[in-house]
């Protein structure tokens, strides 16, 4: 019987785990918030920033699947990444994209500090 309720009880929790994973589109959507916030740029701005960010989220989903060693998903990721960019450099206006790029800068650095900080726990 304890076997029996210990099953269910992890066939429930991974249902749970997975009924949580997100879509592309609301990656992508919570991404172009987060960039309106820290960036500011106009509303009619917003979609065309979502569909490059759509876009994004789609391929670093695609490397993350791949089968590819470790370095090539590197250098897979960051062409994406500088896709991006050159993508985000035509949507946005010069003090836009030069905000965007100093958040990025400044979320990168805390990315790694937090990094460093779970590594040595």
């Amino acid at each position: 019987m304890k076997k029996i309720i210990i099953l269910l009880l992890m066939l429930i929790v991974n249902i749970v785990t997975f009924a949580q994973e997100k879509t592309a589109d609301e990656k992508a959507t919570e991404l172009t918030k987060k960039m309106k916030e820290q960036v500011g740029f106009k509303d009619e701005v917003t979609e065309k920033v979502q569909a490059v960010n759509l876009e994004f989220v789609k391929k670093t989903e695609e490397i993350k699947a791949s089968d590819s060693g470790k370095m090539s998903k590197m250098k897979e990721f960051k062409a994406a990444d500088e896709n991006r960019d050159t993508k985000l450099k035509e949507v946005l206006s010069e003090d836009e994209y030069a905000k965007f790029k100093d958040k990025k800068s400044d979320n990168r650095k805390e990315l790694k500090e937090r990094f460093k900080a779970n590594r040595n726990k």
